[in-house]
């Protein structure tokens, strides 16, 4: 399997596990050496909510 698809295939799982929690998984469509992903949390009680950078890893 080649580096694409080992990415890919990687990328695709998080954000399946990420959308399963009811969070928001936004892909990050610039290629580049950094962040791949970004992930926000629903707005909680307090109004608030998170946004985590990702970087993911395949292989």
């Amino acid at each position: 399997m080649n580096h694409f698809k080992i990415e890919r295939k990687a990328i695709y799982k998080v954000a399946s596990l990420i959308t399963e929690y009811g969070w928001i998984f936004r892909e990050q469509p610039i290629v580049d050496l950094g962040v791949d992903a970004l992930v926000e949390t629903p707005i909680g009680i307090d109004n608030r909510n998170k946004i985590f950078a990702l970087q993911i890893k395949g292989g």
